[in-house]
């Protein structure tokens, strides 16, 4: 197997599906998002993993939440008050008192990807998972 192929192989790639069929239309590597004007995109089900995570973007981090949380109304609450919040920031959300929080921050810590300028207390949590798994 050649160089090139095995680059190829171990890229990640995401699915581009449609809303209601879910039908994949498109699967490209990850790379090729990078730099992407996603403002007004429809990421409602885009399989994000692997992706670098605008962590800034309510949207983004909000379409995370919503598909871990499935049919679970209440974890679908806290992805719902972070897309209605554009105006709150990191420091806000901590502060408040959520039940889902601890879910929440367990969920958004599974995306985070070296380089990706995740907020300190994801990384924190990085660390401390390397630290446990001996890794």
């Amino acid at each position: 197997m050649s160089k090139e192929t095995e680059n190829q192989e171990a890229e990640t790639t995401t699915e581009i599906r449609n809303r209601f069929s879910n039908e994949i239309l498109m699967s490209l590597p990850v790379s090729s998002l990078v730099g992407a004007n996603l403002r007004g995109a429809d990421l409602y089900g885009a399989d994000l993993r692997g992706a670098k995570i605008n962590w800034q973007s309510h949207a983004v981090i909000a379409e995370i939440l919503r598909q871990a949380a499935g049919e679970d109304y209440e974890k679908r609450m806290a992805a719902g008050l972070i897309l209605v919040s554009p105006d709150w920031c990191w420091d806000r959300f901590l502060k408040i008192e959520l039940p889902q929080k601890e879910w929440a921050l367990e969920t958004l810590t599974s995306y985070v990807t070296d380089g990706d300028e995740a907020p300190s207390v994801l990384l924190a949590r990085v660390k401390k998972e390397a630290a446990v798994s001996g890794g």
